[in-house]
């Protein structure tokens, strides 16, 4: 009899217990931060993705093969005019260098010693001593020397001029080290890359355009530049080069000079491009912050703040931005959008407004 009485009292027990904590859940109002719903002009935009790139890239190597002896150049360093990049092993073409030179020398010697036989030759003939046919003979091994020297002396010049390709140095502008292909003691090929070299001082931006859009682009168009790694500003830039062919058939190279150099931009990031849209008039949009913008299984959503509460609403939105994005349904100007605490918000939670720190 005890225990049937025991029963409904711990069960009433429980159940008070589980509506306070219900009804505690309940009474917690979380702090929002809001944003009113503007109406913003609206222009026409061109957008185009792409990559940063160097003003000028060049791949060096050496006009002949060899052994790599030297390659004091880093990643990253900025290179100086006359500066080292590497140096071949040059033993074999210091080698040839000594072996043509004494060929020369010794062409040389017999060009003189036929230039004087010819000359006694020709005094001998003038007195007539001597007979023409020997006397052509004595002008054609002579002939023959001249031609030998001048051949031996252009081998000499190709001989040194390959030992002097054993050395790579930087040009007369700043350059920067971007890669190196080989390392020390490697053998290399001619022609074989060994770094490559891009301007330190210019950046360019190249972006891929639509064969629809390519008319649209016109050298000198100012292009606003907003890279992946610093999404809240903005970069000025002007339209250099129009792609007039295109290489993947469907979008056509478009390149982009920054106006103002920054030394934190790199070759390599990427790029989102804007162009204002030529001879098209601009419109209005209701603009809001990113951060208001939820997404569910039914689609994109807000919460407005209303009298204390949180009311979830369907929107459509239209184009981003780096102000933020369109919202072209469900929004008029003047109401408040919450922009802060979405995660932890229902419709119809109580919610009050934090100030902004």
């Amino acid at each position: 009899m005890k225990l049937k009485t025991f029963l409904p009292l711990l069960f009433l027990v429980a159940l008070t217990t589980s509506c306070k904590k219900k009804n505690s859940e309940q009474s917690v109002i979380r702090p929002v931060l809001t944003q009113t719903v503007e109406v913003r002009e609206k222009k026409p935009y061109l957008f185009f993705s792409g990559f940063s790139k160097s003003e000028k890239k060049i791949q060096v190597s050496f006009r002949v093969g060899g052994q790599v002896a030297e390659l004091p150049i880093k990643v990253g360093e900025k290179l100086h005019a006359n500066q080292l990049i590497a140096r071949l092993d040059d033993q074999d073409y210091a080698l040839q260098v000594q072996q043509v030179a004494a060929a020369a020398e010794q062409a040389q010697a017999k060009l003189k010693d036929a230039y004087s036989h010819y000359q006694r030759l020709k005094i001998l003939y003038e007195s007539e001593s001597m007979s023409r046919q020997e006397l052509e003979h004595a002008r054609a091994v002579y002939d023959a020397a001249k031609a030998a020297t001048a051949q031996v002396a252009s081998q000499l010049d190709l001989a040194k001029k390959e030992q002097s390709y054993t050395i790579l140095k930087g040009e007369s502008e700043l350059l920067e080290v971007a890669a190196k292909h080989v390392e020390v003691r490697e053998n290399v090929q001619p022609g074989q890359p060994v770094a490559t070299l891009i301007s330190a001082q210019g950046l360019q931006v190249e972006v891929a355009v639509p064969e629809s859009e390519i008319g649209l682009v016109k050298q000198g168009s100012p292009v606003d530049l907003f890279f992946s790694v610093y999404p809240s500003e903005s970069f000025q830039g002007t339209v250099d080069e129009v792609g007039v062919s295109s290489p993947r058939n469907t979008a056509f190279p478009v390149t982009i000079t920054l106006l103002k150099q920054d030394e934190r931009l790199r070759a390599g990031m990427a790029v989102k491009a804007r162009m204002e849209k030529p001879s098209s008039p601009a419109s209005n949009m209701i603009w809001v912050s990113l951060e208001a913008i939820g997404h569910d299984d039914t689609g994109h959503f807000v919460y407005l703040f209303e009298e204390g509460f949180a009311k979830k609403i369907p929107v459509k939105l239209g184009e981003l931005s780096s102000e933020g994005i369109e919202v072209t349904a469900g929004l008029i100007p003047g109401q408040k959008v919450i922009v802060a605490g979405l995660r932890f918000l229902s419709d119809k939670q109580q919610v009050k407004l934090l100030e902004k720190l």
